[in-house]
């Protein structure tokens, strides 16, 4: 029998669309701090990570962006704005 802690009761579970997807933030976000969008996207079952590798799927870019916006651009990764990130959140049923 599995641990109070590890039940899931039906119904209860919500899918996690950001699953094993990898986020790197850098600069400065207008509406969340750095914390707030790492949670954000943990809740939804990403990982935010901070450096860039080929390993990661999203750079999400704020307001002056340091050498991570140059690593992720030579390494051709996706990289997106904090409106973009705002509407990815969106996307997968979070608002803000």
């Amino acid at each position: 029998v599995a641990p109070v802690s590890e039940k899931v009761e039906a119904g209860v579970a919500r899918p996690l669309p950001l699953a094993g997807k990898r986020f790197v933030f850098t600069g400065g976000l207008r509406d969340f701090t750095r914390e707030e969008a790492e949670e954000l996207v943990r809740r939804l079952g990403g990982e935010p990570t901070s450096s860039v590798s080929r390993k990661t799927d999203y750079v999400v870019v704020g307001e002056n962006p340091g050498s991570k916006l140059a690593k992720a651009q030579r390494l051709g990764l996706k990289i997106i704005n904090e409106e973009e990130f705002k509407e990815l959140l969106k996307e997968s049923g979070l608002e803000r």
